[in-house]
């Protein structure tokens, strides 16, 4: 019978107990093959804290023509910031898999002390999000659907966005 394997927080404290750091000259062997199990431990839990999202954002993220599942990441509200997770956790890892441009337009839109053009335009494209299924459901309800209507909000909601867009763009 196998005990439960330990985290790495319990790993570092025998490490610091021992000075199993200090030992890599007396012992490389006992140093490498402790090395090993720390290793270990934090791949299984990097594997227990992911879940199925997160791989599904890593492959969002690593340009598998997959860019319908990343603009549909971006525009619910919380996943751009889960996928901004995921991609610090990647490169802590030093897996370098992210596609530059998919990396510079996460970045630019899970900003928080920027007001960028891209943040914007993800702001004002949720809210037409929002609209839409308001005024669809609105309709649905009352039978009075008119697309006519949704087209209309649609279209000023996007104005207003690239208008947004172009003047922080201009003002830079």
């Amino acid at each position: 019978m196998q005990s439960a394997p330990l985290p790495t927080p319990a790993l570092d404290a025998i490490a610091d107990f021992f000075g199993l750091d200090e030992i890599r000259r007396d012992a490389p062997w006992l140093h490498e093959d402790f090395q090993q199990v720390r290793d270990a431990a934090r791949q299984r839990e990097l594997a227990e804290e992911s879940a199925w999202s997160d791989v599904t954002f890593a492959r969002c993220l690593a340009g598998d023509d997959a860019w319908l599942d990343f603009v549909v990441t971006l525009l619910v509200p919380g996943l751009a910031r889960r996928m901004r997770r995921v991609m610090d956790l990647l490169d802590a890892t030093g897996i370098d898999v992210v596609e530059p441009r998919r990396r510079r337009l996460l970045e630019r839109v899970t900003s928080r002390g920027q007001l960028t053009p891209e943040r914007l335009l993800v702001a004002q494209l949720r809210l037409l999000l929002v609209a839409a299924v308001a005024l669809g459901i609105t309709g649905a309800v009352a039978g009075t659907f008119r697309p006519a209507w949704l087209g209309a909000v649609a279209l000023a909601m996007l104005a207003v966005a690239a208008w947004q867009a172009l003047s922080t763009r201009l003002r830079r």
